[in-house]
C-alpha cells in the first residue's frame, strides 16, 4: 500500500495534537480546569482524526 507524503504529515501531526492533548490534561488537573478542558478538546478531536485515518486506510485494502 502506498502512501502520500501529505496522509503521513496528517498522521504525524494527529500524533503530536493527541501527546499535546494528554499534556495539556495533565497540566490542566495541576493547575486550572480550563486548561483540562482544553486538552479534553484537543485530545478527543485528535483522537476521532486518528481513528478515522486508518479506519479509511482499512477500507483501501
Amino acid at each position: 500500500m502506498e502512501m502520500n507524503g501529505l496522509a503521513i504529515i496528517d498522521r504525524v501531526l494527529l500524533a503530536c495534537f493527541f501527546g499535546l492533548g494528554i499534556t495539556l490534561i495533565g497540566w490542566g488537573l495541576i493547575t486550572l480546569f480550563i486548561v483540562t478542558v482544553a486538552g479534553l478538546v484537543v485530545f478527543v478531536i485528535s483522537l476521532a482524526g486518528w481513528i478515522g485515518g486508518v479506519c479509511h486506510d482499512q477500507q483501501e485494502r
